[in-house]
């Protein structure tokens, strides 16, 4: 079975894992892939799949694992700095404890939930991120961390719910349940009260915050499911929980814009997935979009409408072979400038077929595009003989060195 590869067609926006990224599977389905800045995991999907949570499909493999994910449009909750209604506090509050209550529902502790791991989708809905790597700077999460998790606890569902219950304080006031930075908020979370700065409005939801912010963790809601159960009891006491429409009305010009623009760039990359399935003319690629195959060995196939500049993927090659000198030969990277050479030379042959048959009055009309991709992937294919001829020369010269 042929490996997958994925062909890159836009960013949709970044991360704070990385860049998640608008490709084309082999197949022709349409997925996000979200490149991580790093190595550091683990990497893993969730093994439930909830409309409130958002986790991998699948792992891509590579030096860096890339993480297959469904187009999801949103802005991370960071973006909220301004007091919220309760009403709209308590409906994202439930959307995440929906969510968790999925993920303890299959066994799993979050144990990084801060503001960076739940996003704000386009219908304002509040999704749970489940990634695998943290979220957010190490100083970020510690402001959400439970007492005992500071003490090395490991990750547990009452420390989930504590999480939530700073963030739901975050959300209502406005302001951070822990101030100061570093080691300041570790002092505070460990000596502080959690509900002396609660303000005298919020009286109402006091029976809330002790379940969700006991000190010792058997005083606590025992789960996400106990704590959704308590809040959607007492919402009714501060005007019930918000439609989708008043969360979106709350959420702010800068979220809105933020999803339109992720908008546009996901239904372009939808009508040129439809234009590939329909063989009919393509709408326009992103000039910078090149393939990624699934695995470094993966075979790169390029097409007739796209940029043909080699900078971007010799780049990567010339990274890969730094990183891993000593197991690619000049023998392997022979083989492969010759594989993408026949994947060229294929290409245009396909090409020139497709124009030959069809029609004097479709001829008329694309010779000057076949005139263009002619040129272009000759001066490609030399642009790539002497790229190559460069890495192979560098590759012998360390060698020697070696």
């Amino acid at each position: 079975m042929p490996p997958t590869t994925y062909e890159i067609l836009d960013l949709l926006r970044s991360a704070p894992e990385g860049e998640l990224e608008l490709a084309v599977r082999s197949d022709g389905r349409l997925v996000a892939l979200l490149e991580p800045r790093s190595a550091e995991g683990p990497f893993c999907a969730a093994r439930s799949l909830h409309a409130n949570l958002w986790t991998p499909r699948a792992i891509r493999a590579g030096e860096l694992p890339g993480l297959v994910l469904d187009p999801l449009l949103g802005v991370r909750a960071d973006v909220l700095k301004e007091r919220l209604p309760p009403p709209v506090a308590l409906r994202l509050a439930l959307d995440v404890l929906t969510g968790l209550d999925a993920l303890h529902d299959a066994g799993d502790a979050h144990g990084a939930l801060c503001p960076s791991a739940v996003l704000l989708d386009e219908e304002g809905r509040g999704r749970l991120v489940v990634l695998g790597p943290e979220p957010g700077p190490l100083e970020t999460r510690l402001r959400y961390a439970a007492p005992e998790q500071l003490e090395g606890a490991a990750s547990s569902f009452a420390g989930d719910v504590w999480a939530v219950g700073v963030l739901l304080h975050e959300w209502l006031t406005g302001a951070p349940l822990f101030e100061g930075r570093g080691w300041e908020v570790v002092a505070r979370i460990a000596a502080d009260d959690p509900h002396a700065r609660r303000p005298a409005e919020l009286a109402p939801l006091a029976p809330l915050f002790e379940r969700l912010l006991a000190r010792a963790p058997g005083e606590r809601a025992e789960d996400a499911c106990a704590a959704a159960s308590l809040l959607i009891e007492l919402a009714p006491r501060v005007g019930g929980l918000a439609s989708r429409e008043v969360v979106r009305a709350y959420l702010g010009p800068d979220w809105e814009s933020a999803v339109e623009a992720q908008r546009t760039r996901l239904q372009t990359a939808q009508a040129y997935v439809r234009s590939m399935q329909e063989r009919s003319p393509r709408a326009d690629p992103p000039s910078d979009a090149f393939p990624l195959p699934d695995t470094f060995t993966g075979a790169i196939a390029l097409t007739p409408t796209m940029d043909l500049d080699w900078r971007g993927p010799l780049a990567a090659l010339r990274g890969r072979a730094r990183r891993t000198f000593g197991a690619i030969r000049p023998r392997a990277l022979r083989a492969r400038g010759a594989s993408v050479l026949r994947a060229l030379r294929a290409r245009g042959a396909s090409v020139l077929r497709a124009l030959r048959t069809g029609g004097a009055s479709a001829l008329g009309a694309l010779r000057p595009r076949a005139a263009w991709a002619r040129d272009a992937m000759r001066a490609a294919a030399a642009r790539g003989r002497r790229e190559l001829g460069r890495a192979l020369a560098w590759l012998r010269e360390r060698a020697e060195r070696r």
